[in-house]
């Protein structure tokens, strides 16, 4: 029997041809307490199912579980992630990361050969920090209502230096105690311009990528550059995300972790380090610098807040693997 002769014997038979009501008990929420509790969920991300749960029934005649709310929220694909860490923005740092975005759109990869890349991390020991939970579409990860603020502080123990730009990578620079102006100054000395004499030929054919800390700023450091001619490209405050070198940290970190032996002391570290960096492939800085007018254009589309480019390295701790119970953790900062 064709369809269409299927569809009039029906019509002859019941008088119409929709759709029959379906057997089965009906849903527990209407569409309109659904959509409620949606509105529950971006008021609250941070809140854990029995809490949206508890605070829901308080506003429908008739109580749900946690199992209801929870299948009433992956219907609506929002799902609990572990939230994504990101420096704290203020409206102010948001302003100057649209400017710098929007400055740097416009730049090449013949732009961009011209920069070298340049950032310090911190090895800290401390206890591990638990991760959260945001509830969030899959698409909505870097919303600034599904991140949590970091901010710079904690206890320094160990502090690298390294660099690189489209033609090489600069050595690892282990830092003793804090860094300041004088040591920032002996690392362009000894470290990074004989790298820009060998790998450009000159400063004149260089700019410097590296943040706005105190040291990076410091008089001596500005008169130094500009005794030797190396200029700076102009850094916007709060935006690690445009700085490549923070994925290379982030592998460097992997690197560290996957090694069968862990270091036990911060000499061994400091080695360990060093070996890592010297192994990192050619390809994963060539590839950071290809990517840099993605990452810039990303910035101006998401005008001035957090993009997906910084990698957001797990601060996991490794004492379950080392053998003393002399650190409590080890992570990157």
């Amino acid at each position: 029997m064709s369809t269409l002769a299927t569809i009039a014997a029906r019509v002859r038979r019941e008088g119409t041809a929709g759709r029959r009501r379906r057997s089965g008990s009906p849903r527990l929420l209407s569409a309109l307490d659904a959509r409620m509790l949606q509105l529950l969920v971006y008021r609250h991300r941070s809140w854990s199912l029995a809490q949206l749960t508890q605070d829901f029934n308080q506003s429908v005649a008739r109580p749900v579980g946690e199992s209801t709310v929870r299948r009433y929220l992956h219907r609506a694909c929002l799902r609990s992630y572990a939230v994504v860490t990101k420096p704290f923005l203020t409206p102010r740092h948001v302003a100057l990361g649209r400017k710098w975005g929007r400055g740097k759109s416009s730049w090449t990869l013949d732009d961009w050969a011209k920069v070298n890349f340049a950032d310090e991390s911190t090895f800290t020991l401390r206890p591990a920090r638990g991760e959260a939970h945001v509830w969030r579409r899959p698409t909505t990860r870097y919303l600034p209502a599904c991140l949590r603020p970091s901010f710079k502080s904690g206890r320094l123990s160990l502090l690298v230096w390294g660099g690189f730009c489209a033609r090489g990578r600069t050595p690892l620079v282990r830092v003793e105690g804090r860094l300041n102006q004088h040591k920032y100054v002996d690392i362009i000395h000894n470290h990074l311009l004989p790298f820009v004499e060998a790998k450009h030929g000159g400063t004149s054919n260089l700019e410097l990528l590296d943040d706005n800390c105190g040291p990076h700023r410091a008089l001596a450091v500005r008169f130094y550059m500009a005794l030797h001619g190396l200029e700076r490209v102009d850094w916007a405050h709060q935006i690690p995300d445009m700085n490549p070198t923070e994925n290379v940290w982030s592998v460097l970190e992997r690197r560290l972790r996957a090694r069968l032996t862990p270091p036990t002391t911060l000499e061994m570290l400091s080695d360990a380090l060093c070996e890592e960096w010297d192994r990192l492939p050619d390809s994963l800085f060539a590839g950071l610098f290809e990517g840099m007018p993605r990452r810039v254009g990303a910035l101006a589309v998401a005008s001035g807040h957090s993009t997906k480019y910084q990698v957001s390295r797990k601060k996991r701790p490794l004492v379950s693997i080392l053998p003393t119970a002399s650190f409590d953790a080890i992570r990157i900062k």
